[in-house]
């Protein structure tokens, strides 16, 4: 069985295609392309090709691979869902699912029973227990502020058995199954040298990492799912620059590009080497975080921010980065996710821009940016943003860092404005669970109300009194705009066409222990 995706891409072509028409000197022609791609998503049996070396283009490095401590998407779908497991995942259709938890039973919205797989293997060789998914649970409580949520909400922990533990928690919370999905579960044993010798329990063990230049996987044989993965060995390529990775995958050195533009994607719609792959729709959002606490001006004046937001052409992003393929957002939660609401926010107006600004006594503000090497959406962005803040007499400075030093700045709130992107699931409190949380917990964005009304979601279980709490919460974000939101981008793949089963999900996670190559 295979699964069509029809990929409609707008393509704002330049000189050739311009004068080619009759549209008047200057004039931007919009062509559309449309071209079916085969994605399989269950192969036919016999058909799967067993072996080789999956080597994908990556376009930053990771220097920490303990999962309770890095909370990067490039690391979760590239890493920590290869080499790690949860009780529960989700899958390329945003649904939660079984993944080392083989069942589940809701005794009430406070206590969870987890039954585990018998027979599940760390890479160590040690058989996973009970014991091992409370240790992992207690341990994230002082990890990565995001994840510590995760283990805070945590009353106790039961140990029926060796494979079935009770949770016990603090406050109801109906979404307590799609939180497990955050915490990989690890032996106590290699606790301490996970961040450079990292041991799970994933389809793929990790083998040497070369900094700047290379991470190298090799197939786990004792994985709990029988038969997968596919390929011998995933060698994920560092290249920051997107053009040497797409020059890779033409010259056949590399099998995948990870993540490309719609822009790079237009020209292989129709190449019989290479096949786009992108889902039919997007939970990815793209956002600049105005919270970083280094400004004070930003800091102080949600007013200053309001102002900002003015400035920022959403839907020239669309057409110039996406092509006309992402939705622009106000809201932090996209249309796909249960409880978005819908606001009118804050159109393009340099003026009012420059009105407020004079208002609070901002007139030549300036303001830095930080973006990430290697992905040109947050680039794109971020010059679109400061030709709009230009307009309205705001200087802005764009920093461009590899990737570890642009964490260890966003981590340690070192900056003034910065651009991030998250892949949201279909749980609603995940945009508050994953980004807001961590300047709540670092006091650069506090909103009482806002607090009350995240907790108060993960217990309703009135779907009306929900949107209501959900709605409030989404318009207390766009009031205050601790982010300025961008928009839903579309995630887009180039692969070669021996490579089969490359899933990409809404939330822009790339899955691959299904992929197998056709050699």
């Amino acid at each position: 069985m295979t699964k069509r995706i029809l990929i409609l891409l707008a393509a704002m072509t330049l000189l050739s295609l311009v004068a080619a028409c009759t549209a008047a000197p200057g004039a931007v022609t919009v062509v559309e392309v449309e071209k079916e791609v085969i994605v399989e998503v269950t192969p036919v049996p016999g058909q799967i090709k067993e072996g080789g070396t999956l080597t994908i283009a990556i376009g930053g490095d990771m220097d920490n691979f303990d999962p309770q401590a890095m909370t990067l998407i490039i690391f979760s779908d590239m890493f920590r869902f290869q080499v790690y497991g949860s009780l529960a995942t989700i899958n390329e259709n945003l649904e939660l699912v079984p993944d080392l938890a083989e069942s589940w039973e809701i005794v009430d919205a406070s206590t969870y029973i987890v039954k585990l797989r018998e027979g599940v293997k760390f890479h160590n060789g040690r058989e996973m227990t009970a014991e091992d998914v409370k240790f992992s649970f207690e341990r994230v409580k002082d990890m990565a502020p995001t994840l510590a949520r995760y283990g805070e909400g945590i009353d106790s922990m039961e140990i029926l058995d060796d494979y079935t533990i009770q949770f016990n928690l603090a406050t109801a919370n109906a979404y307590f199954m799609d939180d497990t999905t955050w915490v990989s579960i690890i032996p106590q044993e290699a606790a301490e040298t996970l961040q450079s010798e990292p041991i799970g329990t994933g389809p793929f063990k990790f083998v040497e990492w070369i900094p700047n230049d290379r991470i190298v996987l090799e197939r786990f044989e004792d994985y709990w799912d029988e038969g997968k993965p596919y390929v011998d060995k995933v060698v994920l390529r560092v290249m920051p620059d997107v053009q040497a990775r797409i020059a890779s995958l033409e010259a056949g050195e590399v099998d995948v590009v990870r993540d490309v533009s719609v822009v790079d994607a237009l020209r292989f719609l129709t190449s019989e080497d290479i096949r786009v792959i992108k889902p039919d729709s997007s939970t990815a959002t793209q956002y600049f975080v105005m919270v970083g606490g280094q400004n004070e001006a930003i800091m102080n004046s949600f007013r200053v921010r309001q102002a900002l937001a003015h400035a920022l052409d959403r839907d020239a992003v669309n057409r110039t980065a996406w092509m006309g393929q992402g939705t622009p957002l106000v809201s932090p939660i996209p249309p796909s996710v249960p409880y978005y609401a819908e606001f009118e926010g804050y159109p393009y107006d340099p003026e009012k821009c420059r009105e407020i600004l004079a208002e609070e006594g901002y007139p030549d503000l300036e303001v830095t940016v930080e973006t990430i090497a290697g992905f040109s959406d947050g680039k794109q962005a971020a010059v679109i943003w400061q030709a709009g803040l230009a307009e309205c007499g705001v200087t802005m400075n764009i920093v461009e860092s590899e990737i570890a030093v642009w964490l260890d700045k966003y981590i340690g709130q070192e900056y003034e404005v910065s651009w991030n992107a998250a892949g949201l699931s279909a749980n609603p409190n995940d945009w508050m669970d994953r980004g807001a949380s961590r300047w709540i917990r670092a006091g650069t964005w506090v909103n009482e109300e806002a607090i009350e009304l995240w907790e108060a979601g993960k217990s309703e279980i009135d779907p009306q009194k929900a949107a209501e709490n959900f709605a409030r919460l989404q318009e207390i974000n766009v009031e205050e705009l601790p982010v300025i939101m961008i928009g839903a981008a579309p995630s887009v793949s180039l692969v070669r066409s021996n490579v089969k089963s490359w899933h990409v999900s809404p939330s822009q996670l790339r899955l691959y222990r299904e992929v197998w190559l056709d050699q």
